[in-house]
Formats: structure tokens, C-alpha cells, sequence
């Protein structure tokens, strides 16, 4: 969860009390969660005009931070990468961090190896939409995706399912 809530000298923003009603459906569970906000409690976070429009300074860098990492980013790192970037424009940013230790933000690596695959693969999300094709190597390929479950095929039907989540690389073969 990312809180960045603006003030300029311009505009200024007015919080308005939250509009739903939340009715849990399932028993409560442990959870682990990473929760940045643009200000330690009681101190401005602030925007700055861009070229069409105004912009956080935390989501700036946030947005910009997660952009250059393209196979994700660890949340250790994103917290000190958040901290040193938004502590350069004198705003002080407070970062709760209760993600494991080997967790990732961002895309992650997929190493796909062709033990008994023919001729040419095709990769499918988990929306049935094909995202990636090659032609089958002795190289693996690499590639970097979001998490979330996958189907791996060859030209001959050979496939198998498998789930892109929670590790920084995942490794397969077909």
C-alpha cells in the first residue's frame, strides 16, 4: 500500500471520509504488507507541477524507482531506494516494511529451459492471451512478467501450467 496525499502551494486538497463499507466474507488471516507513506505522520508530503499536471513527489519516484527495475525490486531495497530519493526534496518519508525478507515489487524473472520441447513454444497468461513466442534453443530464455499463472506450450500440444509468484526468479522446463 502506497499513501501519498499532496499539498501544494497552489491547490489545496480536502480528505474526504471513506465511502463503502467494508464487510469481510471470509475468516481473517495473517497477512504481510508493505505500507509507504509520502510523510511521516504530521509532516507535508508534497507535489510539484509537471508538464501537463501535478505529481507527488513520492509517486514520481515510486513510479520511477519500480521503472528502472525490470525484474523487481526487493522490498528492503525499495524501502531504502524510497527513503534516499524522497529525503533529496526534504520531505521525510516513514516506510513500514512486513514483507519477507525474499520478497519482490515489480516484474519478475521467468528462466524457461527446453528439455523436451519441439520446434517453437508459445507463452499464455492467465487471461488466455499469448504474451510471448520463440523458437526452441539450447539457450533458456529470460524474460520478465508480472506474477500470476502461465501455460508453456510447443507446437506439438507438450504444455504444463505453472505459477509466476512470490520469488524472484522462477525457473521452468519443458
Amino acid at each position: 500500500m502506497m499513501l501519498d496525499c499532496c499539498r501544494t502551494a497552489e491547490v489545496q486538497v480536502v480528505g474526504m471520509p471513506p465511502t463503502i463499507t467494508y464487510r469481510p466474507e471470509t475468516k481473517p488471516r495473517d497477512t504481510h504488507t508493505f505500507i509507504a507513506y509520502a510523510g511521516e505522520a504530521g509532516t507535508p508530503a508534497f507535489e510539484r507541477r509537471g508538464q501537463h499536471h501535478w505529481q507527488g513527489v513520492f509517486t514520481s519516484r515510486l513510479l520511477s524507482i519500480l521503472s528502472e527495475s525490470t525484474h523487481g525490486i526487493s522490498a528492503s531495497e525499495l524501502a531504502q531506494a524510497l527513503k534516499d530519493e524522497v529525503a533529496s526534496t526534504g520531505q521525510r518519508l516513514h516506510v513500514v516494511n512486513g514483507l519477507r525478507e525474499d520478497s519482490v515489487i515489480g516484474r519478475q524473472k521467468l528462466v524457461i529451459t527446453f528439455v523436451h520441447a519441439r520446434e517453437r513454444v508459445r507463452l499464455w497468461n492467465g487471461h488466455r492471451t499469448m504474451v510471448a513466442e520463440r523458437d526452441v534453443t539450447s539457450e533458456p530464455w529470460e524474460l520478465s512478467l508480472e506474477e500470476g499463472l502461465y501455460k508453456l506450450e510447443d507446437v506439438t500440444g507438450r504444455s504444463m501450467l505453472f505459477d509466476h509468484a512470490g520469488e524472484a526468479v522462477t525457473r521452468v522446463a519443458l
